[in-house]
Parts: C-alpha cells; sequence; structure tokens
C-alpha cells in the first residue's frame, strides 16, 4: 500500500476533463466510444479532439483505445474515472489531498485524504468487476431485469447505496462513519480512530463486545435491515472498545428472500470468530423469528428486497391504525352515532363530503376501500353478464369456403385447353417462324426448328414452343436460397474489408507496419 499519485490533476486542462466526460457519456451505450462520438459530445474540433485523446491515451493512461473485431473506439480506464471524481469532490471542496491508502478489498480501495478544512477524512473508491469478484452482477441486484452494464456504471451504483446507508444509519444513531460527500464510485466519509476487528487479538472483556454486536445485529433487523456481511473484517473497535461499522453496500431488506440465511449468518460469523479467537462461547444469541419490525427504515433507502407493493400495504397498515386509535378515544356514544350516520350518508353520496369532514388519512383510507369494492363488483357483474351478452364463437370450420363443390378437370379437358393454347400461339408466332425455316434452308444449313413434335395416346402430334417449355431443376429450393444468402454475405464482407476507414487513431494494422519500419531502421542505424 503506497501512496496515490493525483500530481497529474492539476496539470490537466478544462478540454482534457471535457473531453474524459465525452467519453464517460458515451460509455453509456457504447462498450467502445467511436472517435467521431467523442467529438460531436466534447463539441471540440476533430484536430483538437485528436490531439486530446492521444495525450490522454498515451503517457496518462486515463483512457484506452481498444479494438474488437471491426469496431475501434476508447474506453474510460479506472484512473481516468478517479480523476473525474476527484476533479468534482474538489470543485465542491469535499476533498482537498489524498493520501496513502489504507485498506484494499475485493471490491474497493481505501486512501485517507484530507478536506478544505484541514481534517482527517476517508475516501472510498469501489472497484467492482476485479477478477476476484466477478460474480458481483449475481450477488448484487443493484439493476431490474438483470441489465447489464459496464463495471464503471455498476461501481457508481454501489457507491450510491452505500452513501444513501451511510446517512440513514448515522442519523438514527448507529456507530457507523459519517457520510460527507458522494461522486461517481468515489464515497467520502468520516475517519474511525480505530484498528480492525480481525487484527485484534486480545479483549479486556470478550462478552461486553459480543453482547454490543448482537444488538446491533438486532437493531438493524428491528430496523428493517440485514447487513449481509456482519464480520470481523467490517468491524472497527476502538481504544476504548468502542464498536464501530463499516460496509454497507450489500444490505438487504428484512423482506428480502434470503433475509433468514443471511441473518443466521452474520450472527454465525460473531460467533465462530469469539469463540476461535477469544475462546469465547455461549448460548445466548438472537434468532431471526424473534424479530419485531419497528420502523420501515429499508423503505426510506429503498433497499433490496422491499418492494412498493409492502410499502402501500405498510401504509395502509399504518392508517387503520391510526383509525382504531382514534375510535378508541371517542368522548360518548353519541358522537359515535352521528360519525356513523356520517358514514353511512357519505356513502350513499358517493363521497361529496369528505372533503368537508375527516382526516386526510382516513380520506385515503375510505377512497381505497371504496375504489376497491367497486372494483370487485365490476368484476363479479362482468364475470355474470359475459355468458349471455357474448355470441357464440364461430367455428374454424364454418368459416373455410367449402370446396367440395368446386369442379373437377379430366384429362380430355386438359387436352383441350392445351391444344387451344398451342394454336393461339401458332397463329401468332407462325409467319415468324417459316420465314426463319425458309431462309435457313435457301442458305444450304440446316437449322433446328424452335417446335417439336410429340404423338400423345390418341395418335396426334402437339407442337410445343422451346420457349415457353417449363424448366425444371433436382435441387431444393432451400439450398438454392442458403448458396444465394451465403454468396450475398461474402460479397458484402469483401466490400467492407475494401471500405476500411481511419478514425481516431492510426488502425492497428498501421501501428504495426510503423512500429516495424522503425525497428528496421534503429537495427541499421546499429550496424
Amino acid at each position: 500500500m503506497g501512496r496515490y499519485d493525483v500530481s497529474l490533476l492539476r496539470y490537466l486542462t478544462a478540454e482534457d476533463f471535457r473531453v474524459l466526460t465525452a467519453v464517460e457519456l458515451g460509455m453509456r451505450n457504447h462498450e467502445l466510444v467511436p472517435h467521431r462520438l467523442v467529438a460531436v459530445i466534447a463539441n471540440l474540433r476533430h484536430g483538437g479532439v485528436h490531439k486530446v485523446l492521444r495525450d490522454l491515451a498515451g503517457g496518462h493512461r486515463l483512457v484506452t483505445l481498444e479494438k474488437w473485431r471491426r469496431v475501434q473506439g476508447y474506453r474510460l480506464t479506472n484512473l481516468g474515472y478517479d480523476y473525474l471524481a476527484l476533479k468534482s469532490l474538489a470543485a465542491k471542496d469535499t476533498v482537498a489531498s489524498i493520501g496513502r491508502q489504507i485498506g484494499v478489498g475485493k471490491e474497493s480501495d481505501i486512501f485517507v485524504c484530507l478536506d478544505a478544512s484541514g481534517e482527517e477524512c476517508v475516501i472510498k473508491f469501489h472497484r467492482l468487476g476485479r477478477t476476484s469478484f466477478r460474480k458481483a452482477r449475481e450477488k448484487r441486484d443493484y439493476l431490474p431485469n438483470h441489465r447489464r452494464v459496464n463495471w464503471l456504471y455498476f461501481s457508481r451504483l454501489a457507491a450510491l447505496k452505500e452513501f444513501s446507508f451511510m446517512q440513514a444509519l448515522h442519523k438514527h444513531g448507529f456507530p457507523v462513519p459519517q457520510a460527507l460527500g458522494n461522486c461517481r464510485h468515489a464515497v467520502v466519509m468520516g475517519l474511525m480512530p480505530g484498528y480492525v476487528l480481525n487484527q485484534v487479538h486480545h479483549l479486556d472483556d470478550p462478552g461486553r463486545v459480543y453482547d454490543d454486536l448482537m444488538n446491533i445485529i438486532v437493531r438493524l433487523a428491528s430496523m428493517g435491515l440485514i447487513h449481509g456481511d456482519f464480520n470481523e473484517f467490517n468491524i472497527m473497535l476502538s481504544d476504548e472498545d468502542e464498536v464501530f461499522v463499516i460496509d454497507f453496500p450489500q444490505m438487504i431488506s428484512i423482506d428480502h428472500y434470503n433475509a433468514r440465511s443471511l441473518f443466521e449468518r452474520d450472527v454465525n460469523c460473531i460467533r465462530n470468530f469469539f469463540k476461535k479467537r477469544y475462546e469465547y462461547e455461549t448460548t445466548d444469541f438472537p434468532e431471526f423469528d424473534s424479530i419485531l419490525r419497528e420502523t420501515s427504515l429499508d423503505a426510506e433507502v429503498e433497499a433490496s428486497g422491499f418492494s412498493k407493493e409492502q410499502e402501500k400495504e405498510l401504509g395502509f397498515l399504518n392508517l387503520a391504525d391510526q383509525k382504531e386509535l382514534s375510535d378508541d378515544e371517542a368522548d360518548s356514544p353519541h358522537s359515535d352515532q352521528e360519525s356513523s350516520d356520517r358514514d353511512h350518508t357519505e356513502e350513499e353520496e358517493d363521497g361529496s363530503s369528505d372533503d368537508e369532514s375527516g382526516t386526510e388519512e382516513e380520506q385515503t383510507e375510505k377512497i381505497y376501500v371504496k375504489n376497491k369494492q367497486k372494483f370487485t363488483q365490476r368484476e363479479r357483474r362482468r364475470k355474470d353478464d359475459n355468458v349471455s351478452e357474448e355470441p357464440p364463437p364461430v367455428s374454424p370450420v364454418e368459416k373455410m369456403p367449402d370446396r367440395s363443390e368446386e369442379r373437377t378437370i379430366d384429362a380430355d379437358e386438359c387436352d383441350r385447353i392445351e391444344r387451344e393454347l398451342l394454336e393461339n400461339y401458332e397463329r401468332l408466332y407462325q409467319p415468324h417462324l417459316s420465314s426463319q425455316n425458309s431462309h435457313g434452308q435457301s442458305g444450304g444449313q440446316q437449322t433446328d426448328s424452335p417446335q417439336r413434335q410429340r404423338v400423345d395416346s390418341e395418335g396426334q402430334s402437339r407442337v410445343s414452343a422451346a420457349g415457353l417449355s417449363y424448366v425444371s431443376t433436382s435441387i431444393p429450393p432451400g439450398l438454392i436460397k442458403k448458396r444465394v444468402r451465403s454468396q450475398a454475405a461474402r460479397t458484402r464482407n469483401m466490400e467492407l474489408c475494401r471500405r476500411a476507414i481511419k478514425q481516431g487513431e492510426s488502425s492497428l494494422k498501421t501501428k504495426d507496419r510503423q512500429d516495424k519500419r522503425l525497428d528496421i531502421k534503429e537495427s541499421l542505424d546499429w550496424g
């Protein structure tokens, strides 16, 4: 772990950051951003964008030029994404300088930094997509419908989740770092004095620390949240044995379908660690079935597993509880009779007096109940009338035309039709054919006649013109189509190869040739 070199940040110009932002915006729907698209988004001259990209990709390595098949474009690196986040945080006076690295994990890098007032804080860069944690898309449901995005955007979602969790937990008095700022995949938080529990080999009172950790797990569950990774690597201990909790992107709701297993895993991690490290073992530990929800903090932070339907149901349950309390606190039975009469008149007038009496919560609940009753009655009425109102379905057999009465053509009629067609052909083209035959006989040359004689079963000859004969083939039509398509695809690929257009930097083939020429020149100079 060393220093994080950000000395280049002070030498980058506004055009450099404009081009970096253009590449970032282009990566929303492009794996590799073409040079022309970067120029359009950055709104600079093409030559200027080319020069900036060459500097950023060459010496600074903030972007990289890649080629995939026949597509060539630029991609933002982790260092370039870090510089964009640090530039925004420095403009907000959230971060003034950055120091050494104090932590590294499978999905993040942690550094010490200073804010504008000179106080120490911590900045955490999320690095989802590393080789050690490639199954982040399967483990974390940040995106709906499992939509695939690049790892930089996935890291941005993880940072936003952690920032919102830290804000909510710190507001409710949990021992967590204070969230100071967030930009892209970076989260700035307060520095917690202490050591990671994995580095602490001796405790004066392990029972008290064990109870504090179990109380935190139970308190989180009562708020509707489960940490999901509550182990010795995500727990810090101060010199006074005060407990702090870190690392929150994987937190889920208590209504998640994996909530029970993750809750039991968090409890067992603490029990096993205290048993192995401090030889402390007890049968007193919380169970998932004994948890009672007090608030819906998971709905506030939109934790994974808490849906909008559950939020609506929870809201209506709270409204019902408030209504029961108001009914219990009624002054006299006379007032109850008046309220019941008022409710009866409101039902008859279809809610016309709701705006004049009752609280907003009671009005919302009444409207919800009335709409649900109306919808149920309408559905029942529609099902009852469906059989009588709808006409009987028409069988597809009745819609088909009756082809049984169609007239059939026998062999004699076929001969008659063919004979008429031949007579019409001879009447139209016979003068032209006879003139050709006479010309061939006068020249002493024998030419093939365009007519052929054939005798049918009745002994009559039939003349068929060669130009009207039907030509058949033994090759299947599907095979012919397949050959034509393959030939067209081959021709199109050859045309694309001939039209290799350079965009942005020189093509990789041209660059390889230039390197070979340079190597040959250097070898000749040495010789």
